[in-house]
């Protein structure tokens, strides 16, 4: 697919023939247009896969490993509690932080950074009003996120996960001002929702191979649960022979 601006090129330039168009042939064409324009649109916003909006990587390269990736870290709950069991198993993963967490716990932040995981951008508000914000607003909330973090761990992020996993079409504008790569996920179970565990870990599995980038939240309510799902998908990568890196050496 074209990105976003050349395919309103062309719709625009298809609604101008329109109007060449017998007055009814005209309006069919039009609504036609508009509809087509805004499922494209739609498509890009709630599709991580899909490159209308600019690039976003969903994948890493195919060997044998894969990256764990956790969202709305740091969180005083549960956050602490993923740390002692990656610890335990030896394996590194990825926290996408939301600056105003980070700016209530810096600690978490910083033992995250200190215990060798790597650190993502993950909005500074995380409000679901990100997703129509216009350009200067999403890169100014991204990058209040990237200072505060860089100021609590020294440490400036190079990966952006928009809050809920939607973009717009300031996404592209905004990350690229802040020099941050898009990064979305191919594998996950909507963890934090009344799934049982067992539907969850089932759903992870289901997408865990090679290459793959999963995505967790190290903020449930329950943290009990978000540990059982992260052992049961530890394990299971280890009989696969996968091996959990940090994203920025999967990709």
């Amino acid at each position: 697919m074209i990105p976003l601006h050349w395919i309103t090129v062309l719709f625009a330039g298809a609604a101008g023939l329109a109007f060449a168009m017998p007055w009814d042939t005209c309006i069919l064409s039009m609504i036609v247009l508009a509809a087509s324009y805004l499922f494209l649109l739609l498509r890009g916003t709630i599709s991580l896969s899909s490159p209308i909006l600019g690039p976003c990587i969903n994948r890493g390269r195919p060997a044998d490993h894969f990256a764990l990736t956790f969202d709305n870290s740091p969180d005083p709950e549960g956050t602490h509690a993923v740390l002692d069991l990656l610890a335990k198993y030896d394996v590194p993963a990825t926290f996408f932080c939301i600056g105003e967490q980070v700016e209530a716990h810096p600690e978490i932040a910083q033992r995250i950074h200190d215990e060798g995981h790597l650190i993502g951008n993950h909005s500074f508000s995380h409000s679901l009003s990100l997703t129509f914000a216009n350009p200067t607003r999403l890169a100014s909330d991204m990058s209040r996120c990237q200072d505060v973090i860089e100021t609590t761990t020294g440490y400036r992020p190079r990966f952006y996960r928009p809050p809920f996993g939607l973009r717009n079409y300031s996404t592209h504008a905004a990350t690229t001002f802040n020099k941050v790569l898009v990064v979305g996920w191919c594998a996950g179970g909507m963890d934090t929702t009344r799934r049982s565990t067992g539907t969850v870990v089932k759903q992870c599995l289901s997408s865990l191979g090679p290459g793959a980038i999963m995505r967790l939240h190290d903020n449930g309510s329950v943290p009990g649960r978000t540990l059982e799902i992260v052992r049961q998908v530890l394990d299971a990568a280890k009989q696969r022979g996968l091996r959990p890196v940090r994203l920025d050496a999967l990709i």
